[in-house]
């Protein structure tokens, strides 16, 4: 069978990361972020994260033809017997085709998990963060334990306001990738579904 190239997107407070784990765990899949590839070129001073820093230093963004060559670089390392998952990328009608020119690149899935704003908002305004542990807990489906409870906060991007224009923002970039990749984008509506049911749907797809 030939490996799965998989693409997965979603809104943030979708259940991207939890989904990303069960397709790494289930198919052998190398977890691509295009966040940690960077941060991996820049701290390995390559020449790719010497060009990144340039921008950053400057307060401007990546540009999508340096982020796609760190991808290129870094599948080329891998085995190709096994499958990868993109995890979040593309996130632009732009970046979409830029992947659409690099053969290496080419997904055999894409899976986008859908979600309404109220239960995105329900989710992660829910969100409490330990700052001394790290830790991340749930007002309702995950609560802190009582002797930390005190210290949690409420991170600034789980504010309602941020949620919902962060979702919105996804919405609008999300379109532009429909229209690059068409039909090949699989919608899963996750709204009162289970962890388990998602993942089920996922196999059902990747088979």
């Amino acid at each position: 069978m030939n490996p799965h190239h998989v693409i997965l997107l979603g809104p943030p407070g979708s259940g991207k990361g939890t989904q990303a784990k069960f397709l790494v765990q289930n198919y052998e899949l190398t977890h691509i972020s295009t966040g940690n590839l960077l941060r991996a070129e820049m701290q390995g001073k390559t020449e790719l994260g010497a060009k990144a820093k340039d921008f950053i230093d400057k307060g401007a963004l990546v540009p999508d033809s340096l982020v796609i060559d760190m991808l290129v670089k870094f599948i080329k390392t891998l085995d190709p017997s096994k499958g990868w998952l993109l995890d979040g990328f593309p996130r632009t009608a732009a970046q979409a085709l830029e992947i659409t020119k690099q053969s290496i690149l080419t997904p055999t899935s894409i899976i986008e998990l859908l979600v309404n704003e109220d239960t995105i908002c329900e989710r992660m305004s829910g969100r409490r963060f330990d700052p001394i542990t790290g830790d991340t807990y749930h007002i309702v489906n995950d609560p802190a334990p009582v002797a930390i409870a005190e210290r949690c906060i409420v991170r600034s991007d789980d504010k309602i306001e941020i949620i919902k224009e962060r979702f919105q923002i996804y919405r609008d970039q999300c379109a532009g990738i429909h229209e690059v990749f068409g039909d090949q984008v699989k919608k899963l509506s996750v709204d009162g579904s289970t962890i388990s049911q998602v993942s089920a749907q996922i196999k059902d797809i990747l088979g």
